[in-house]
């Protein structure tokens, strides 16, 4: 959970960057705290800019399942997005920064006025289309049935799983997802 480490860059222009192309943070329980939002960690937005200044893609994966409403992910992450404008980040840096919402089901990308917006999914260019060519395996080659059919195995799972080991928690169905959430004022070990 600890990202200082991870670089060891003082300024954007210091020296010639030789790490890694792209980055991935979990939201939740790595860059805020579980269920919070990015709102003011100055030393942490500064380690993101860093490696988004010197070429890196940086990703935020949220189980976050707010389809396209890009307002909600942008309030997660209202904290950082101000840093980034506050510091400047070029547009070139900004197209580098993405979140990827709901367990990897919707992307979006920052653009230049520091606004998340959706990436599209299909034709030409869309990241679904791209993962269609990974075969036929794949999800995004599964036919909607199909994926709702699994879905419903998932539910099931989790609710057996509440009654067997008495979790305080209650199912959350999505689109494309299934989750377990405390009940209201309860708590639930994540380890």
């Amino acid at each position: 959970n600890n990202i200082e480490s991870t670089t060891t860059m003082t300024s954007p222009s210091s020296m010639p960057f030789d790490g890694p192309k792209m980055i991935t943070f979990d939201g939740d329980q790595t860059l805020y705290s579980d269920g919070a939002n990015f709102e003011e960690n100055p030393t942490l937005a500064n380690y993101l800019y860093l490696l988004l200044v010197n070429g890196v893609a940086v990703a935020v994966v949220t189980a976050a399942g707010y389809e396209y409403q890009v307002e909600k992910y942008m309030f997660r992450l209202s904290g950082l997005l101000a840093f980034f404008q506050e510091k400047g980040l070029s547009p070139e840096a900004c197209e580098r920064f993405y979140l990827f919402g709901g367990e990897c089901n919707y992307l979006l990308r920052l653009g230049s006025d520091y606004q998340l917006k959706p990436v599209k999914e299909y034709g030409p260019g869309g990241w679904m289309t791209a993962t269609k060519h990974l075969g036929q395996d794949g999800p995004v080659n599964w036919k909607e049935q199909d994926v709702q059919a699994l879905l419903d195995v998932v539910e099931a799972s989790v609710r057996t799983s509440i009654e067997e080991l008495n979790l305080r928690g209650s199912i959350i169905r999505k689109r494309r997802a299934v989750g377990l959430i405390p009940k209201t004022g309860e708590l639930i070990s994540r380890e």
